[in-house]
């Protein structure tokens, strides 16, 4: 099977671009793969078609790209200009691949281009929905309306949770949903062994026999880090909060008035850094991820399960349909900090506790939550969507929300 895949940004520095990584060389395997993507670096195998846009443009902010303007910030001028690069490199591919099936990553402009692509190559496509892209939906209508109307001609739709699946529906309307099946990402265990060896952290940041609690990930109000921070005056460890963003200023600003010792801010860890990133995974004692809003699974959560670590994490999104509370983590209400500091504390405590969580942890990552599984349920429906590729549903159904769309 020749399959192309299509992603919006560069494959290092998001949870998204990991994905699209870690699914297509699995894919590789059996299969040619190229992508589409605004990418300079290569990968085994694989051939990247990169894409050159005239200015770098985001879901939301992110360390790495601080100029970069949000799609939905973009004047339609703006955004006719951003998206046609990619519409360029895909006819580019398409014409030099000749694609079996195109799998489209998150549901926005490049849903469009795949849907233009199915009326003129008769190439159907699967769309994978990652979380963040539905934030844009919601604000901007243009992307909303165009996105609805195209997912409608896929062949199948992925969300990655079922908080996904389900703000999916509400957001594009229930006539998707016999389109939708549910698909969790996946961690790669070579990179998460058992085995723990900690070469680095310790002795760099001065960690040996200090217990240690930590956060990874966009410094963003909606992350809730500020209840970690107040919650880390309570905390009996070193607070190590890895990540970078706008937040990050009214953050340190919060540690200073409180006058914490124990809370340390490392700034964002590049693919530079990412044996640094996995050490502080398998080092830390507990992972906390203190959401206040609702989101997709993270990959934080598997890696930090990957590595036999326990999370606390905040009972929202979707959360909890990994995190077990008192089995593989414990869940806590959003923006309490005492909640944090009371299941931290818990765990800090009792080393037993930490090990027997751990382990379950890794065991359900073991059964349920490889790159491995990811890629062969989804090759399985890339197979069915190509046997039944004539059948798909076309039709734009009148939708009272919507009106009719074409």
């Amino acid at each position: 099977m020749k399959i192309l895949i299509l992603h919006r940004a560069p494959l290092w520095g998001s949870g998204s671009g990991t994905y699209v990584r870690k699914i297509a060389e699995e894919f590789s395997l059996h299969n040619e793969v190229v992508i589409v993507c605004p990418e300079d670096k290569k990968l085994p195998k694989i051939k990247i078609y990169e894409v050159k846009t005239p200015f770098p443009g985001v879901f939301h902010n992110h360390p790495d790209y601080p100029k970069a303007k949000k799609y939905s910030d973009m004047t339609n001028k703006e955004l006719s200009q951003y998206v046609l690069p990619y519409l360029m490199t895909t006819l580019q591919a398409v014409d030099q691949f000749k694609p079996d099936i195109i799998h489209v990553q998150h549901a926005s402009f490049l849903v469009w281009i795949a849907d233009y692509i199915k009326s003129v190559y008769k190439i159907p496509f699967v769309v994978s929905v990652h979380g963040p892209d539905l934030n844009t939906a919601i604000i901007d209508k243009r992307i909303k309306i165009l996105t609805r109307h195209s997912l409608i001609r896929a062949s199948k739709i992925l969300p990655n949770s079922f908080d996904t699946k389900n703000r999916l529906l509400s957001i594009f309307g229930k006539v998707l949903r016999r389109k939708i099946r549910t698909i969790f990402p996946g961690v790669d265990l070579k990179l998460f062994p058992k085995d723990k060896k900690i070469s680095i952290v310790n002795k760099k940041y001065h960690l040996a026999d200090k217990k240690l609690v930590i956060y990874a990930g966009r410094l963003d109000k909606e992350k809730g880090i500020e209840y970690l921070v107040r919650a880390a005056k309570e905390i009996k460890a070193e607070v190590y909060i890895l990540g970078g963003g706008d937040y990050k200023t009214d953050l340190e600003k919060l540690t200073k008035e409180l006058k914490l010792k124990n809370v340390h801010f490392m700034g964002y860890l590049n693919k530079s850094y990412l044996r640094e990133l996995r050490e502080f995974y398998q080092r830390a004692d507990v992972v906390v991820v203190p959401s206040t809003v609702k989101e997709a699974l993270g990959l934080v959560i598997l890696e930090a399960m990957a590595c036999s670590t326990p999370v606390v994490a905040s009972n929202i999104g979707g959360i909890p349909s990994v995190i077990k509370d008192g089995k593989t983590g414990f869940l806590v209400k959003p923006r309490s900090s005492k909640e944090i500091a009371e299941k931290v504390n818990l765990l800090l405590a009792n080393e037993k506790l930490r090990q027997t969580m751990g382990e379950r942890s890794r065991k359900l990552i073991e059964e349920k939550y490889t790159w491995e599984k990811a890629a062969d349920a989804i090759l399985n429906i890339f197979q069915k969507a190509l046997k039944y590729k004539d059948r798909v549903r076309d039709i734009i159904p009148f939708d009272a929300n919507f009106g009719w769309v074409e």
